[in-house]
């Protein structure tokens, strides 16, 4: 059995939320793939920014995307975006 509960609004705000979409597409979308290596590759950045972001978060550029939580994916879409 699955359950899925729908909020009223939205559980993280997020100030671009079409690009919180795509970083999380992008984290998830090679499998078995490293943070580092899916949103460099995913968003066309270089690795060096997405580690950088991800060390400011406090997190390893060696974690996967399905160890994040939904907390730390707003965070680290305020980041990326901060540097564009």
């Amino acid at each position: 059995m699955l359950r899925i509960d729908l909020y009223a609004s939205p559980p993280v705000e997020v100030a671009d939320v079409e690009r919180f979409f795509e970083i999380v597409r992008a984290g998830f979308s090679q499998r078995r793939k490293q943070l580092r290596n899916s949103l460099s590759q995913g968003l066309d950045l270089p690795a060096d920014e997405v580690v950088q972001a991800l060390r400011r978060m406090g997190l390893q550029e060696t974690q996967r995307a399905q160890e994040l939580s939904i907390d730390q994916w707003a965070r680290l879409s305020r980041e990326l975006c901060s540097e564009d």
